[in-house]
C-alpha cells in the first residue's frame, strides 16, 4: 500500500465503526492505496468484537490483551505497517478523516519523510493552556519550536521509521518520534487541520 495508518482503540466501541466507515470512504474517494491496522490496545468493551467484523484485505486486526499505554498500541501497528507512509491517528474521532488525506497529500507532494497535523483552534482553557506550554518546554530543551507537539495526524516514510529506536510506551511516544526526528536532521513538516 502507499499508506498505512494505525488506529489504536481504548474501549471506543462507540465511535469506532463511525471513525473507519468515515476513513475508509475518504480513501476510497482519494484513490488512494491504503492499510488501516486497527489496534485492540486491551479493551474491556465489544471494541475487539467490532476490529474482528471490520476486518478485510485493506482492514488489519492487531489485538492487545493489556493496555500497556498508548504508545506501546501505536509501535505494535507502526512496527507491521508496510506502506510506503506510513503514520497514526488516535481512535476517537477528534482527529478528521479529511486531515488524514491532506496530511498524507502535502507529505507525498513534498516527497517529506514527516509530516504532522496541527489544530488550526487549539481548544479552550486548560487544554489550550497544557499544549502551548508542552510546546515551549520542548523548545526549551531542543531549541526548536514545533507547533502542537502530540497533534495528530503524524505521517512518516516507512523506510525512515525503520530506522528509529522509539521505545515510548506511554503518550510521550509523540516527543520522542519529534526527538528522533530532530536528531536525524528531518525536517517537519505541519499541515493545519480541524480538531
Amino acid at each position: 500500500p502507499e499508506l498505512s495508518i494505525v488506529i489504536p482503540f481504548y474501549n471506543e466501541e462507540r465511535v469506532l465503526n463511525k471513525l473507519v466507515n468515515q476513513l475508509t470512504e475518504k480513501l476510497e474517494e482519494s484513490e488512494i492505496n491504503y492499510e488501516l491496522i486497527l489496534i485492540n490496545n486491551g479493551s474491556s468493551d465489544k471494541t475487539g468484537q467490532i476490529i474482528d467484523n471490520l476486518k478485510n484485505k485493506k482492514i488489519k486486526a492487531l489485538h492487545i490483551k493489556r493496555n500497556i499505554g498508548y504508545g506501546y498500541g501505536v509501535l505494535s501497528g507502526l512496527k507491521v505497517a508496510s506502506g510506503v507512509y506510513i503514520g497514526y491517528i488516535d481512535g476517537d474521532l477528534e482527529v478528521l478523516p479529511d486531515d488524514v488525506i491532506t496530511v498524507y497529500k502535502k507529505a507525498k507532494e513534498l516527497d517529506a519523510d514527516f509530516c504532522k497535523g496541527a489544530r488550526k483552534i487549539r481548544g479552550h482553557g486548560i487544554r489550550k493552556l497544557a499544549s502551548i506550554s508542552y510546546d515551549i518546554l520542548f523548545f526549551l530543551f531542543y531549541g526548536i519550536l514545533i507547533k502542537q507537539i502530540n497533534a495528530k495526524p503524524k505521517i512518516i516514510k516507512k523506510e525512515l521509521f525503520d530506522k528509529l529506536s522509539i521505545k515510548s510506551n506511554d503518550w510521550f511516544i509523540d516527543t520522542e518520534i519529534l526527538i528522533n526526528m530532530i536528531k536525524n536532521n528531518v525536517k517537519i513538516e505541519t499541515v493545519e487541520t480541524t480538531y
